[in-house]
């Protein structure tokens, strides 16, 4: 789920969910937000991003599983070679 605003939550359904992860970034307008999603959702743990930002983080996540993907393609066509 995304949201532009803690405020737009839906805290009413997301109260009874045991365990909410939140992500924002790293900026001091990220921590704001996760503080106040804090108050509303006492449950929720906050993800660290390692990036810059989110957009970021998941742009070298795709690119790392593409990555182990052709490694382990080029695993198997090695293995089959030596057959």
């Amino acid at each position: 789920m995304a949201v532009d605003n803690p405020k737009s939550l839906p805290v009413e359904q997301l109260q009874h969910i045991p365990n909410v992860m939140v992500a924002f970034d790293p900026s001091g307008s990220g921590n704001a937000a996760a503080r106040v999603v804090k108050e509303l959702l006492p449950q929720s743990k906050r993800l660290k991003c390692k990036a810059d930002d989110w957009n970021q983080q998941l742009i070298d996540y795709g690119r790392q599983l593409r990555q182990q993907q052709q490694q382990q393609r080029q695993q198997e066509q090695d293995d089959e070679l030596s057959l």
